[in-house]
């Protein structure tokens, strides 16, 4: 639909230089002035349609933004520029400076910098080169500097009154660099030194256009062999995200088995993508840096070499994933980038329940990046008040869980465990060691938390699952997720430890174990 209106934009745009030609032809603008303003009329309307369009879209980013710098751009100013003469020239008819005013039709032009991409190649080319041709011309302008100081030692004796100074000498050569300007330089040197340093003079006059032009058409050539490339990488980028809508026959099978055939496959693996596509696994990489819907990790194999795999979600947040299905229920991954298929794993949960689902896909603990590196789970900013937080990406996800959850509501945090501790660890506000569900803790429906204890030891004991509360990790902190769940939004917040072996495992016991979790929860509180 996009590429379509811009082809209209295109057609008008033509349409409007076309109305302009004869407008300044006095023979047709004089007997067919009023049909002439009504094709005016006509473009303009399209043009104010597209200028709506484009504001529409800039408020919105606005209000996710609040930078007003997002009003500021070129492309909105010409669009503004091509619709307000003809309003202007309605208004105001019969004054003389409307004829100066309708000059400013001629910036309609430029709206073709805003649907043809051949001018942002350009742009592109020489800001990527801007460092290579601030060198350049620093080059030729110290070399000048010098020739014209030689030129003025050799010169000033022969011709004092055109070689007085230095500057003179440096202003002639600037002239044969790019012309002669009012007469000015309209003399040479005179003596075999000057001479010879004219005709380097004149060199580099070649060389202060020649040199810019072959950076300029190199980065060119480069940005045209990378919109290829971008083409490219969105053709994988799309392979790859249908291939994530079906599985293998095992991972059906499995997924049918709890009720869960509609959710995406849980990974796709680097080399069988390279191998399935025909394509460098170079380019994997690249289409996961696109910052789109798909991500890499990794997992240990059982021989103990590691595996990169290719990882889907749904990219809506600044985050991550928000999904919220105005549910009683909400599932929180908070490390879904720190661990594999953790983020699979709780949005499959969440799609088990038809819960509320908030993923942090793009943070974690393990970032290489300071920046990105925020832990989720255990934070000083659950002590804070949201005016205080100048994190924008903790202040959006503090937003979206104060927007989703209920007060009195369930919130369940997945992390995951050891590969050597029990399958499922229920922590609800206590100490490590200290056993059993808190009855002051951070579930404040105490007989719900027993039941979803109950229910998941029951049923994990018949399919050879184990469950524990505290034997391992702890809850208790005043920083943690699950405190300020409880204090701030009166919900019941419990933390539940997924063993990553499960996690990692077989599609049979994965989807079993969710179906297992699932149950004790849908059980309790629905």
């Amino acid at each position: 639909m996009f590429k379509q209106w811009n082809k209209i934009i295109l057609f008008f745009i033509f349409l409007a230089l076309v109305h302009l030609v004869l407008e300044t032809t006095p023979s047709i603008s004089s007997k067919y002035q009023t049909l002439l303003l009504l094709f005016d009329g006509l473009i303009t309307l399209v043009f104010v349609v597209d200028f709506y369009f484009k504001l529409r879209k800039i408020l919105i980013e606005y209000s996710k933004s609040k930078k007003i710098a997002v009003f500021f751009r070129f492309e909105l100013l010409i669009d503004f520029l091509s619709i307000i003469p003809f309003f202007i020239s309605l208004l105001f008819q019969g004054f003389k400076f409307i004829t100066v005013l309708r000059l400013l039709r001629m910036l309609r032009i430029l709206k073709l910098l805003n649907v043809a991409k051949s001018h942002s190649l350009i742009i592109n080319a020489v800001k990527n080169k801007r460092h290579e041709l601030y060198i350049s011309m620093q080059v030729v302008i110290i070399i000048t500097i010098i020739l014209s100081a030689i030129l003025y030692f050799v010169e000033n004796p022969s011709q004092p009154e055109n070689f007085s100074s230095i500057t003179d000498a440096f202003l002639w050569s600037i002239s044969k660099f790019i012309g002669e300007i009012g007469g000015y330089g309209d003399f040479a040197p005179i003596t075999v030194s000057g001479k010879i340093l004219a005709t380097f003079v004149g060199i580099l006059g070649i060389a202060i256009f020649a040199v810019p032009a072959g950076i300029i058409s190199s980065g060119f050539v480069e940005e045209i062999e990378q919109v290829k490339t971008n083409d490219e990488l969105d053709e994988i980028y799309t392979t790859l995200t249908k291939a994530f809508q079906f599985d293998i026959l095992a991972g059906k099978r499995a997924k049918e088995s709890v009720g869960l055939l509609h959710v995406r496959r849980r990974f796709i693996s680097l080399v069988d993508a390279s191998v399935k596509l025909n394509k460098r696994e170079a380019l994997f990489f690249d289409v996961c840096a696109l910052n789109r819907n798909l991500k890499l990790n990794k997992r240990l194999k059982p021989s103990g070499d590691e595996e990169i795999l290719i990882e889907y979600f749904e990219n809506n947040s600044l985050y991550g994933t928000f999904v919220n299905r105005n549910s009683s229920i909400t599932i929180i991954s908070p490390h879904s980038n720190d661990g594999f298929n953790h983020g699979h794993y709780t949005y499959s949960l969440a799609e088990y329940l038809q819960a509320n689902y908030i993923s942090i896909e793009k943070y974690g603990m393990y970032s290489f990046f300071e920046e990105n590196n925020i832990n989720f789970s255990l934070n000083d900013f659950y002590l804070k008040n949201s005016e205080e937080i100048e994190n924008e990406v903790f202040n959006s996800f503090i937003s979206d869980v104060k927007q989703t959850v209920k007060q009195g509501g369930y919130v369940f945090n997945i992390g995951s465990s050891m590969g050597k501790s029990p399958s499922f660890h229920l922590l609800s506000g206590s100490i490590k060691g200290e056993m059993g569900i808190n009855k002051n803790g951070t579930f404040m429906n105490v007989k719900a938390a027993e039941e979803i204890l109950a229910n998941l030891s029951s049923t994990s004991n018949d399919v050879g699952l184990e469950v524990t509360t505290h034997s391992h990790y702890g809850n208790s902190e005043y920083n943690h997720i699950d405190k300020f769940m409880s204090s701030n939004l009166n919900a019941n917040s419990m933390s539940i430890k997924v063993n990553i072996e499960l996690m990692k495992g077989s599609p049979e016991k994965y989807y079993e174990s969710i179906g297992v979790l699932g149950n004790a929860i849908k059980n309790a509180c629905l």
